[in-house]
């Protein structure tokens, strides 16, 4: 079985899924970040989302459509994928260094920056 410290410099954000996968954002140096993936034994499935999109992932949100989205603290983006990992473009723009989200008890999401 692999660790999941294995191949996650710098992880940071994470969640699970239905099937008990967990993922973790990966900063490494703020240029080379990625979305790596492991199965319910901590088996490690490889990068979900690589860096030809990413460069700091920070934290991770998954919605209820199962669409995935990554704070990019380098780029300032937010960027939105399916659950399959296909980029499906920009959620927010103009942030400088986004970190973190939450919900207030009205439902709205609100996002660290």
């Amino acid at each position: 079985m692999s660790s999941p410290a294995l191949g996650t410099p710098n992880g940071l954000g994470h969640f699970w899924d239905e099937l008990g996968r967990f993922y973790i954002s990966v900063y490494g140096n703020g240029g080379n970040g990625y979305v790596r993936r492991f199965d319910a034994d901590g088996n490690d499935l490889g990068v979900f989302i690589d860096s030809s999109i990413l460069q700091g992932p920070t934290d991770l949100l998954r919605l209820a459509n199962n669409d995935v989205l990554v704070q990019d603290w380098t780029t300032g983006l937010v960027q939105r994928f399916d659950a399959s990992g296909q980029y499906l473009g920009v959620f927010a723009s103009g942030l400088t260094n986004p970190e973190g989200h939450a919900f207030p008890p009205d439902g709205t999401l609100l996002m660290g920056d």
